[in-house]
């Protein structure tokens, strides 16, 4: 198997990291302090990193400020968001729903949804190739 990196950026200078690989480890806590350390943070609402991709898998971690909104977005793929910290509303067509640190919620393809930060928060987004 190829080993898959991401290099650094100038946006991004701590941003070389192994993507996919055998193995590969991931420490969220530093993943989203590098997050709120970043320029990205500091002039908007939110900030991300892709922590581990593969053909099947894609794993980000998101970081939110009180108040940003992800409007009226779906995903071609089945995804989850589990939330690590903070507090969030998941609102669709069906339900609004607060989320609090520890929850998860599961998306299937094409469904239209809104996730507002309650609170600062940080999400860890799974997505997965869906295969027929």
């Amino acid at each position: 198997m190829e080993i898959k990196h991401n290099d650094a950026t100038v946006k991004r200078p701590e941003g070389s990291r192994i993507i996919d690989a055998p193995c590969v480890f991931m420490d969220i806590p530093a993943f989203t302090e590098q997050l709120r350390q970043e320029k990205s943070w500091d002039k908007g609402d939110r900030n991300s990193i892709t922590v581990f991709k593969s053909e099947e898998i894609t794993m980000v971690v998101s970081a939110l400020k009180a108040g940003a909104e992800l409007r009226n977005t779906s995903a071609d793929v089945l995804f989850t968001v589990m939330l690590l910290q903070g507090e969030i509303v998941i609102t669709t067509d069906d339900v609004e729903r607060d989320i609090t640190k520890g929850q998860a919620v599961a998306f299937h393809p094409q469904v239209l949804h809104s996730i507002r930060a309650i609170s600062d928060s940080n999400l860890l987004i799974t997505s997965y190739l869906t295969v027929k």
